[in-house]
């Protein structure tokens, strides 16, 4: 990717699309039909997915790089279980969701819920690191 001239810099923000066989993973893991096993194990499988797409993107300038949700149910999984003070809701209720947010308007026009939320109840506190447990440094 040549040098950019232009003055603002832009990140991508959002995730690359998730391998069907890891969506069905998850799926039947949501479902009680495999084992968290099961699903760690596909999810390392996805490690050479996710390797050919930090090289991609490397190759192409990006610097700010995550895997997102590649080993995570949503990207911000683990974030807000590493906080007291919050619950989650899964799914939204219309009355809970921002209906203006582009990904909940256009869940609401074809009917589909907005899967999960997390709601503040109380005062936050950080009760860990949110990262994910294979990230975090042994004890």
């Amino acid at each position: 990717m040549a040098p950019n001239k232009v003055h603002f810099h832009a990140d991508q923000i959002g995730s690359l699309i998730r391998p069907s066989a890891l969506s069905r993973l998850q799926d039947q893991a949501d479902a009680g039909t495999i084992t968290s096993s099961q699903l760690r194990d596909g999810q390392r499988a996805a490690i050479a997915a996710i390797a050919a797409i930090v090289d991609k993107q490397l190759s192409h300038g990006v610097r700010a790089l995550s895997t997102c949700e590649f080993d995570r149910k949503y990207c911000f999984s683990g974030f807000f279980e590493a906080l007291a003070g919050f619950h989650e809701v899964s799914p939204v209720s219309r009355d809970l969701a921002r209906s203006s947010a582009p990904p909940v308007a256009a869940l609401s026009k074809v009917d589909q819920p907005y899967m999960m939320a997390a709601v503040c109840h109380d005062k936050i506190r950080t009760r860990r690191a949110p990262l994910p447990r294979e990230l975090e440094a042994p004890a």
